[in-house]
């Protein structure tokens, strides 16, 4: 299980947990954007990989990082103006 928060520096961090009773792990930030966010939700994405979308704190428009298999963030940039 893996758990995303937007901290009061709104960049969001992760940690992860192995098993339902095992203990969290510290997961580190997502890269880091250079844009602050007010929400963000996830999602399964390509390969099934973790996705995060944010939105702008000061725009609203969305933003995509994504988690690959063995766990490293990506910044993938804006998703297109809806």
């Amino acid at each position: 299980m893996q758990i995303l928060a937007v901290a009061l520096a709104p960049r969001p961090t992760a940690g992860h947990q192995t098993f339902g009773n095992a203990p969290w792990h510290w997961a580190g930030q997502l890269p880091d954007p250079g844009v602050p966010f007010s929400a963000v939700a996830t999602g399964s994405g390509n390969s099934s990989y973790l996705q995060v979308i944010g939105l702008g704190a000061s725009n609203g428009l969305p933003y995509v990082t994504w988690q690959d298999a063995i766990g490293s963030w990506y910044w993938g940039g804006q998703l297109p103006d809806p």
